[in-house]
């Protein structure tokens, strides 16, 4: 019986050697999409907080200033471009009732993932970032 388990010596550990590249990369995988899901909540969080203060007739200004200020975890920052209003701005009573739409677009980083295939030669093929886009709609008028 023991002369048996002498070819059989190390073969867990070349077991592992081959397994915890793969378990590496899921994990990876896994983290990335936890950093991803709360930068989409982020920018969820940013188009309900914008379209809330232009249903009530505020100058596009200060609506992207509100979305800014809802995400300011980002980094990179949310721009005045990644924000679209439409329309552009309430006239309240006239537009009342009238659906608003708030547009956020943010590009979220896949660091994790695109970082370790960039080593690989001949390039990963996989993007640096997705992007993410966010509409929320209100009616105006609150």
């Amino acid at each position: 019986m023991s002369g048996g388990l002498k070819g059989e010596r190390g073969s867990s550990a070349v077991e592992f050697a081959l397994v915890m590249p793969l378990l590496f990369v899921l994990l990876l995988g896994v983290a990335q999409m936890g950093i991803v899901g709360v930068q989409y909540l982020q920018v969820a969080h940013a188009a309900r907080e914008a379209v809330h203060w232009a249903a009530l007739g505020e100058p596009p200004t200060r609506v992207r200033e509100a979305a800014k200020r809802a995400a300011t975890e980002l980094d990179p920052p949310l721009a005045d471009s990644q924000i679209t209003i439409s329309p552009p701005q309430v006239v309240l009573p006239h537009d009342y009732g009238r659906p608003v739409v708030v547009t956020v677009r943010y590009p979220a980083s896949l660091g994790l993932v695109s970082g370790l295939f960039g080593i690989l030669p001949g390039g990963s093929g996989i993007s640096d970032s997705v992007i993410l886009i966010i509409r929320a709609t209100m009616r105006a008028g609150g």
